[in-house]
């Protein structure tokens, strides 16, 4: 996951990228229209 990728393109990181055991990392953002996204990654 690249957040800065997500602030380039107008969204905000709420939590940053955490570990979450075995299962690899999340962190959740917001859109430009204030969804929020969580992102998941094994790496």
């Amino acid at each position: 996951m690249e957040e800065s990728r997500v602030e380039a393109a107008g969204g905000k990181v709420f939590k940053p990228k955490m570990g979450i055991g075995e299962f690899g990392f999340m962190s959740l953002i917001t859109d430009t229209e204030g969804n929020m996204v969580g992102l998941h990654s094994l790496k």
